[in-house]
């Protein structure tokens, strides 16, 4: 799995919705440093975080890993 496509397509969702990442950290419960560490492709979320994280961007978890997405 490439780490860059999750980051890529969180941050764009995240930016869609008008989101800072405090914002989207809060909804999740992570801290904003973890998902600035997403967003830049150096952290792979785990499968619980990856549902929270889409959840909170109003989407499947499976979008997040697709490339284009």
């Amino acid at each position: 799995m490439n780490e860059n496509i999750i980051g890529r397509n969180v941050r764009i969702r995240r930016e869609r919705l008008g989101l800072d990442q405090k914002e989207l950290a809060e909804r999740v419960g992570l801290t904003n440093s973890t998902i600035c560490r997403i967003e830049g492709g150096k952290r792979i979320p785990g499968i619980g975080n990856l549902g929270k994280i889409a959840r909170a961007l109003g989407c499947a978890p499976d979008e997040l890993l697709r490339e284009g997405a």
